[in-house]
């Protein structure tokens, strides 16, 4: 499970095992396995998904953010000129005063209401010029954390 996922933010952790299963109408002959096999596969898939989540916890704990200010860090460190000219210390300030903009910020329909996205993606892109993230990738950068932030809240109120 060591594909990297084209979601906006953090890695995702997803398996669905019933998409792979030797009963599912995709399970292809190249990969077909005895169910027993099969079984032994799943398993090492899931130890390796245990090693790279705990991985992940590691890096969180390492650069001081909680899950969510890693998640916005993430997504502001896809931008390597933004790694570059702002360095961790100030990506990782950005990412904490995120996670505080949006849990300030958002009302359990916030995603429905167009006024309520509107004043956070202001609120984000403020925070980006704040620190200088780089202007040729801020779009880029507040939809992606916007995005993020839907899957962060998503989380919390459900």
């Amino acid at each position: 499970m060591s594909t990297t996922w084209d979601w906006p933010g953090s890695r995702w952790w997803r398996i669905d095992l019933h998409a792979h299963s030797p009963a599912s109408y995709d399970f292809k002959p190249e990969t077909d396995r005895l169910a027993q096999d099969w079984s032994a596969w799943v398993i090492e898939e899931l130890i390796q998904l245990a090693k790279e989540m705990k991985a992940a916890d590691a890096r969180g704990e390492s650069l001081g953010l909680s899950p969510d200010e890693l998640a916005f860090y993430d997504a502001l460190e896809a931008n390597d000129s933004a790694v570059k000219v702002l360095g961790e210390p100030t990506l990782q300030a950005i990412a904490r005063e995120l996670v505080e903009t949006v849990r300030k910020n958002v009302t359990i329909d916030w995603t429905l209401r167009d006024n309520v996205r509107a004043q956070l993606r202001v609120l984000v892109k403020r925070i980006l010029r704040k620190y200088g993230y780089p202007p040729d990738m801020q779009e880029k950068a507040t939809k992606t954390v916007l995005e993020q932030a839907e899957v962060i809240m998503a989380d919390l109120m459900g």
